[in-house]
């Protein structure tokens, strides 16, 4: 994925979403707090570039105006992934969130293996994995977050 400087994100359509990379995770010198630096998470809206929930920034600085805006992919469909994944592009599948939701305790099972989950894959391996979900295959395919890759 491009990484967009400060100016180039803010030019972004209103409503993209960025992964936000700073050089540092605390730098008291310059009054820039972060919690995660990993789900640092910002959006363009109209009245400028806002941070997400994870963010404590107490004051904005030349680290922060230094930053690097990843835009974020947006989920597509189950239909729409397959349709362009008949059609040769890259598809994949995060069910992240699924694993937590539905983990067997008892068996320490998940959703769908880290081998699957959130790898892009050609529509014959999507099949091949759906094929050995068994008991998991509708939740994969109606809750988890498909993707098609860009070019």
């Amino acid at each position: 994925m491009e990484e967009l400087n400060i100016i180039e994100a803010s030019n972004m359509p209103y409503g993209t979403e960025f992964k936000v990379k700073i050089d540092c995770y605390y730098k008291h010198d310059d009054a820039c707090r972060i919690r995660d630096n990993t789900k640092l998470i910002a959006v363009n809206l109209q009245s400028g570039i806002k941070f997400k929930e994870y963010a404590d920034i107490e004051r904005a600085s030349k680290t922060l105006i230094n930053a690097k805006f990843i835009p974020l992919q947006k989920p597509v469909s189950f239909m729409e992934a397959i349709n362009a994944g008949l059609e040769g592009k890259m598809i994949k599948v995060d069910v992240t969130e699924l694993n937590e939701k539905y983990r067997d305790i008892e068996n320490c099972t998940c959703v769908l293996n880290s081998y699957w989950n959130n790898c892009w894959s050609s529509i014959k391996c999507i099949f091949e994995m759906l094929g050995k979900t068994e008991k998991h295959t509708s939740k994969i395919i109606n809750e988890g977050k498909w993707y098609i890759k860009e070019d």
